[in-house]
């Protein structure tokens, strides 16, 4: 069923991103469960995903269920999870290069100068990567706040590169 709520939702949305987070070490979880979820990570490619480990939390009703997965477990689920998403992310990434966006301009890169840090429509601020614009006029620097129409140009991982148009 989610698989067929997400394939409409691509088929009738144009540059849709996905986001989502999953849990893993939820009580009663099996290997079986985690693979079936590795399997959903794999075949739905969201382009931004996280992971976390379950911990009890007081006075929920997980708190009081018995089958914990040991944390052992529960860390290595996440962090396989982790690197099967990261192989997708850096694949969309490739991806972009090349395409025009518009880019938010969120500081100047204070390691680089005429380099600044932005983020586009599908990266969330101090959670996604981050768009490093260069190129820049300094005679005419961007302003924080602006939106500037940019080309991709590389990607580095989580974070891509981009180059001001016009």
């Amino acid at each position: 069923v989610q698989e067929e709520i997400l394939g409409r939702l691509r088929d009738r949305i144009d540059s849709l991103v996905m986001r989502t987070t999953m849990i893993t070490g939820f009580p009663g979880e099996t290997d079986d469960d985690f693979e079936q979820l590795v399997d959903f990570v794999e075949s739905q490619h969201f382009e931004h995903l996280g992971v976390f480990t379950y911990s009890v939390e007081e006075d929920t009703p997980a708190a009081r269920l018995t089958d914990r997965v040991p944390e052992q477990v529960a860390q290595r689920r996440k962090d396989e999870l982790m690197a099967v998403q990261q192989q997708i992310a850096f694949r969309w990434n490739e991806s972009r290069v090349g395409t025009r966006e518009d880019v938010i301009i969120d500081s100047e890169f204070e390691q680089q100068d005429g380099v600044w840090i932005g983020r586009t429509k599908s990266q969330a601020p101090e959670i996604d990567g981050v768009v490093y614009v260069s190129g820049v006029d300094p005679e005419n620097p961007p302003q924080v706040g602006q939106i500037v129409e940019c080309e991709i140009v590389a990607s580095q991982g989580y974070d891509l590169v981009a180059a001001p148009l016009g």
